[in-house]
């Protein structure tokens, strides 16, 4: 299993923080971060940020057509959370790797991950934003946001190689292209209704996964 995350340059100390964290439990786990603001001759200089086995990948690797496209649209950080579905392509079908765990750039562990990666046996595994109701206190977040902004998390988002999976894919792709904004009022939150649509569309491959320590 390959760890990946995406982000822009400005959110490389994050990665940094992130990658160093799970090294300290998993020294040999494989890493990779798409970078989605640099170029091929880029690579190697980013790459020295990082000890282990991290490796830097950007857009020109990635063999979709429609890349290109989608930066004349979205904005970065946008176009950051739709290459998510853009990485697990390189990963899953470029790459064949038998699986992928995104993370996103500002998580932190603070254990190791083995109890976690013990529960990970759906072809899809999500985690939700909460496993109950929201305190009525008046503060932030609330049931209103979760109706706004979408009740899964696209923070952590696990994706094992089989044909039910790659069709979930090509699924998420396609709606990557163009519908992947910050736009609640036009029913779009990134993409996590997208996400939410999952276990409902391909419910007999998707977890959601019930773990307080997780996310």
């Amino acid at each position: 299993m390959v760890i990946q995350t995406v982000c822009s340059v400005n959110h490389l100390f994050k990665v940094s923080v992130l990658i160093c964290s799970i090294q300290r439990y998993h020294p040999d786990i494989e890493f990779s971060v798409l970078v989605t603001d640099i170029d091929s001759e880029e690579k190697n200089n980013v790459a020295s940020r990082f000890n282990g086995n991290v490796k830097i990948i950007c857009c020109n690797d990635i063999n979709i057509d429609f890349i290109n496209h989608m930066r004349s649209y979205y904005d970065i950080l946008d176009f950051n959370v739709a290459a998510k579905a853009l990485a697990f392509y390189y990963q899953l079908v470029q790459k064949n790797k038998p699986a992928c765990l995104y993370l996103d750039s500002d998580i932190y562990a603070l254990n190791d991950l083995n109890d976690f990666v013990s529960k990970l046996k759906h072809d899809v595994v999500l985690t939700p934003h909460t496993y109950s109701c929201y305190p009525k206190d008046n503060i932030s977040p609330g049931e209103m946001q979760l109706i706004n902004l979408g009740f899964i998390n696209g923070g952590i988002i696990y994706i094992k190689n089989t044909e039910a999976s790659i069709n979930i894919l090509n699924w998420l792709l396609d709606y990557s292209k163009y519908a992947w904004f910050v736009a609640p009022g036009a029913g779009m939150f990134n993409d996590q209704h997208w996400l939410d649509c999952l276990p409902y569309f391909f419910n007999d491959h998707v977890h959601i996964i019930k773990d307080y320590s997780v996310n």
